[in-house]
């Protein structure tokens, strides 16, 4: 028996039934024997005219269903006579199988690794890249999405998810007018080739819902909007439109439309941590914090380690007038654990200490900011905002002047004397510690910069110091 495949196979079936050793090597006259054979044979069989066969409209919308129609012709992934042997491929195929595995469970990170290490041997291959394309969408790493996406289509233009995924990629890379463009594309397609209904549909919908963000990121929301609504008129219980539309209508200052389509989101929400954080953002703003409370205690129950989810929960909770469990959820472990995990842990600390000193837990917001200098020393944000508070705290047994003059002279040292607000944080630790001349002379300085840079709010303040200091008097924020 002979096989012709990019590693030929020869058997004895007499003495082989099994077909376990392969004799092409061993006998290969035999071999090129029956090759001549089989070429002689396909040479001389004749293939038959195709038959037109007519399908009912119904049929028809069924195979497109199925997507057995439509697309466009795809050419090989390699030429003849260079395709590789599918024996040598079972590694491929076996980490394919096994990334597969991982992406089911959630280990997006094993599941790239094994994958590119398969795509090594045979980077023609679309259903590792497919994976790899998923995997590091789950991880955010859009430029790596971008590039194996790109490798993608180069092999199989017509493929209309990944042309799809590549959208959603851009809108990640921050590339929301690129991403417009290649959305577009991707339902134009759909549009010329058939089916919007069932499985279709929902994919049409989700390129809609990509490219609404898209243009909200470019700020043209009567597009965004125009798109979640498109959505909501097959599916009218959709979660992801619904919050969309809201968010829109929240931007716009519409604030009827905005929080009618928070609560349709409320009855739809995904029991899912990032949906119910992003749920709990959107009615905070809103000014409904008690609900926005559920939502965030909720996602943290979904997942414990999800920062901006403990943050959202106190953030609510202070919002609601529950100051005692909000502190409490600011002294829970899990709280620090999740902070300490999250990628961008500065920014979070400076928005929630903010949060923190509106609703008067001054020592709570120092802490808070002192914990993450002790992690990232060389953070200005946080040591202005420390310098700052611990220059102006109305609560006397917070204040330390010295560490605030510390703080405040390196931010200053560091943006090159080049930036008012950490010039106006030195002045207020100067006045702090008597040197009022320091401070005048200092906040003059910061005055100046606020005034060239067009910061009218920042230059009054500044203004108003000024005077207190020239009356050997520091500035005190409000108790």
């Amino acid at each position: 028996r002979y096989i012709q495949c990019p590693d030929p196979e020869l058997y004895d079936r007499q003495a082989d039934p099994d077909e376990a050793r392969n004799l092409a090597k061993a006998q290969p006259k035999v071999a090129a024997d029956m090759a001549s054979r089989l070429t002689r044979m396909l040479a001389g069989m004749s293939i038959r005219k195709a038959v037109t066969v007519k399908v009912d409209p119904e049929a028809l919308q069924a195979l497109r269903a199925l997507g057995y129609l439509g697309g466009t012709a795809v050419q090989p992934q390699t030429q003849p006579g260079e395709r590789k042997d599918p024996k040598a491929m079972m590694g491929v195929y076996n980490a394919s199988q096994t990334a597969s595995t991982l992406v089911d469970e959630k280990r997006y990170g094993e599941a790239a690794r094994l994958l590119e290490s398969a795509l090594q041997q045979s980077p023609e291959s679309l259903e590792p890249r497919r994976l790899l394309i998923e995997s590091y969408t789950r991880l955010r790493q859009y430029d790596q999405v971008v590039r194996h996406i790109k490798a993608y289509l180069a092999i199989d233009p017509s493929d209309r998810d990944v042309l799809g995924n590549l959208g959603t990629a851009l809108i990640g890379q921050g590339k929301p007018a690129e991403a417009v463009t290649v959305l577009r594309q991707r339902l134009r397609i759909s549009a010329t080739q058939g089916s919007t209904q069932g499985a279709d549909q929902a994919k049409v919908n989700k390129v809609r819902w990509s490219l609404g963000r898209a243009y909200q990121s470019l700020r043209k929301f009567p597009q965004a909007a125009q798109q979640f609504r498109l959505i909501l008129k097959g599916q009218p219980e959709d979660y992801w439109a619904h919050y969309s539309l809201a968010t829109v209508y929240a931007a716009t200052g519409k604030g009827p439309e905005a929080n009618l389509h928070a609560q349709a989101a409320l009855k739809a929400v995904p029991d899912e941590a990032n949906p119910r954080m992003e749920l709990g953002v959107l009615l905070g703003r809103l000014g409904r914090p008690v609900e926005a409370v559920g939502q965030f205690r909720r996602s943290v129950q979904l997942d414990p380690n999800l920062p901006g989810a403990h943050m959202g929960l106190a953030a609510a909770l202070l919002a609601s007038g529950q100051t005692e469990a909000a502190l409490q959820q600011c002294l829970d472990p899990s709280f620090e654990k999740a902070l300490a995990a999250a990628g961008d842990h500065e920014t979070l600390r400076h928005q929630f200490g903010r949060v923190l000193c509106r609703y008067k837990q001054f020592g709570q917001a120092i802490k808070l900011w002192r914990d993450g200098l002790k992690r990232s020393p060389g953070s200005l944000r946080l040591a202005h905002d420390l310098a700052w508070w611990l220059a102006t705290c109305p609560d006397d047994g917070l204040r330390n002047g010295p560490e605030a003059v510390k703080l405040a002279e390196a931010v200053a040292r560091a943006t090159a004397r080049g930036q008012p607000s950490p010039l106006d944080a030195l002045a207020a630790a100067y006045a702090e510690i008597g040197q009022f001349d320091k401070a005048v002379a200092t906040a003059r300085e910061a005055l100046a910069l606020a005034q060239a840079q067009k910061l009218p709010p920042l230059a009054s303040a500044i203004r108003s110091r000024i005077k207190l200091y020239i009356a050997r008097k520091p500035f005190r924020e409000a108790p």
